[in-house]
């Protein structure tokens, strides 16, 4: 019998791999530290199957688009998604204050993640329109009130941190791309938020231009 060896490595050297866009759509590869296949769906990316040991196959993951161009502001403010349309607008530029971590805001909107999802990574591409900008904090958020109830103030918002990272290295207004594991479960229907911050001396309204995608796996 002929005998066919697919391609093997533990979990973190395939995900370089695909950091890397050294894998190929369509391929196996064996997960080594996981006893799992995965099968490459871009040469940048990969959807590992259940084991039979499992049980019942898990949702399927799904990626939301998050990214946009984000204002850069001389005061390296905080910026968050709007009150109006949430994610979905082409440009972000509320505020969210100037402190070490963006204002708590009960009224903004975002993706609706329910209840048990589990967010999986979060891949974000970009650059800055200036090398005025030198990087960005990023911060991404779950945030839920009582949707039965009067929600209509900070004091009755529950907002977890998901992702926290500062200092990504955006100079010489150079594209970068970073990929982040998050792996975390939510609680409780809610949205999904994120808010950056511009690090640098900014002399008027710079901009930094994302493509940032956020995977997760429904409840």
């Amino acid at each position: 019998m002929t005998s066919i060896r697919h391609k093997r490595g533990t979990r973190a050297q395939i995900e370089s791999a695909a950091a890397n866009g050294e894998l190929q759509a369509g391929e196996l590869y064996f997960i080594t530290d996981e006893n799992r296949l995965t099968i490459g769906t871009a040469n940048n990316d990969h959807q590992p199957v259940a084991r039979q040991d499992e049980g019942s196959v898990a949702a399927p993951v799904q990626t939301i688009e998050i990214g946009g161009r984000w204002y850069c502001q001389p005061d390296n403010r905080w910026i968050g998604f709007s009150f109006a349309v949430g994610a979905k607008a082409d440009n972000h530029y509320i505020s969210a204050g100037n402190g070490a971590e963006p204002q708590l805001q009960w009224n903004q909107l975002g993706p609706i993640i329910m209840d048990g999802s589990v967010i999986k990574r979060l891949r974000l591409a970009g650059a800055c329109n200036t090398a005025e900008v030198s990087g960005v904090n990023i911060r991404l958020f779950h945030q839920t009130g009582p949707w039965q109830g009067t929600w209509d103030s900070a004091g009755e918002t529950t907002r977890t941190t998901l992702l926290s990272v500062n200092d990504l290295d955006f100079s010489n207004a150079d594209m970068k791309r970073y990929i982040f594991d998050v792996d975390q479960s939510v609680t409780g229907d809610g949205f999904l938020l994120m808010s950056i911050q511009p690090i640098g001396t900014i002399t008027t309204t710079r901009y930094f231009q994302s493509s940032i995608s956020v995977e997760l796996q429904p409840a």
